[in-house]
C-alpha cells in the first residue's frame, strides 16, 4: 500500500474555522503542487473550504517520471 503524505494546503478564504475540506488526490505523473494550483482558481467560489493536496509515493513503470 502506498503512503499518503500531506501535501500543499490552501486555507479557507473566510475568517475562522473552515466549514469544508476538499482533498485533492493526484493521478499518475502529477503532484500536489499541480493540484493546488487548481484550488487557487476554485477558492473564491468556495470561501469556507480548505484545500489539501495529497502526495502519493507510488512508483509506476508505465509513466516516464516514475510517479
Amino acid at each position: 500500500m502506498a503512503a499518503i503524505v500531506e501535501g500543499p494546503l490552501i486555507a479557507a478564504l473566510s475568517c475562522g474555522k473552515p466549514a469544508y475540506l476538499v482533498v485533492l488526490l493526484p493521478g499518475y505523473d502529477t503532484d500536489g503542487e499541480a493540484l493546488v494550483n487548481h484550488a487557487l482558481n476554485w477558492a473564491p467560489t468556495m470561501p469556507k473550504a480548505e484545500f489539501l493536496a495529497a502526495e502519493l509515493s507510488v512508483a509506476c513503470d508505465s509513466v516516464p517520471s516514475g510517479q
